[in-house]
């Protein structure tokens, strides 16, 4: 690999084991789904205006944006979604 190949980022997440309603153990991820922040594209979207029981009925969390052709990019689903200091939270 490259120099240009690689880069680092930083997520803020957390990680914890759980247990799903039979007892197996399940992995649980939260963070920060959105914020109102400017992108790179140079486009703000304002989380107080995300329908989030739409999302939590049929929305999945993913590993990125490519699930149409990369089913296996997602990774869970929402148990819990809110806004909050003006961020999408999940």
């Amino acid at each position: 690999m490259s120099k240009i190949d690689k880069f680092k980022f930083f997520v803020p997440v957390d990680i914890s084991k759980a247990k799903d309603e039979n007892g197996n153990e399940i992995m649980r991820i939260a963070g920060i789904a959105s914020t109102i922040d400017r992108d790179s594209d140079d486009e703000i979207l304002d989380p107080s205006g995300f329908d989030l029981s739409y999302f939590m009925k049929n929305g999945f969390i993913n590993w990125h944006h490519q699930t149409n052709n990369s089913p296996e990019s997602i990774i869970g689903e929402p148990t819990v979604a809110r806004i909050t200091d003006k961020r999408f939270v999940c």
